[in-house]
């Protein structure tokens, strides 16, 4: 009962579907950085709105690459991955990874535990940095990020939006 694959082929038996694929080692290393630069970022309570807005950068970096990691997301300069995009009782996504005249639609894709408590965290932050600049005396200078933020807040369902 079942396949039987000898230690000869195993031996022989490459990456399915990638020329390369990283290691745990390699994959621990590269969410390794993204969280240094997340955690190195941090303004702090008492810190600048700009260093709070660099924050939330790097912060989109990281969750961009969870989402991209954990999805299997095709290579892409831009991900229309919008706060629309996610509804978080159903544990899945719609993402459009590819583009062509061929295949021009959403699929869905299903979020692992962890990509869905990351984007619960993210719209917690996105909630957290609107607060904070609308609490601020320089919110007007501020008035897109805050309309950029309140999208990704306010949007019934949503969970993400870069």
């Amino acid at each position: 009962a079942g396949w039987v694959v000898t230690e000869a082929v195993q031996a022989r038996l490459e990456p399915f579907g990638a020329s390369c694929v990283l290691s745990v080692q390699g994959v621990q290393k590269v969410f390794g950085r993204f969280t240094q630069l997340v955690q190195t970022g941090s303004p702090g309570r008492n810190g600048s709105l700009d260093r709070a807005v660099g924050h939330h950068n790097l912060y989109a970096n990281y969750v961009g690459a969870v989402l991209s990691f954990c999805c299997g997301l095709r290579q892409r300069t831009v991900y229309e991955i919008n706060a629309r995009s996610w509804q978080p009782g159903l544990g899945l996504a719609l993402v459009n990874d590819k583009r062509s005249s061929r295949s021009d639609f959403d699929r869905p894709v299903i979020l692992s535990g962890f990509a869905q408590q990351v984007l619960r965290d993210w719209q917690a932050h996105c909630a957290a940095l609107h607060g904070r600049i609308e609490r601020s005396d320089d919110a007007p200078t501020w008035k897109a990020v805050t309309q950029h933020l309140t999208a990704i807040v306010d949007v019934p369902g949503s969970g993400v939006s870069f």
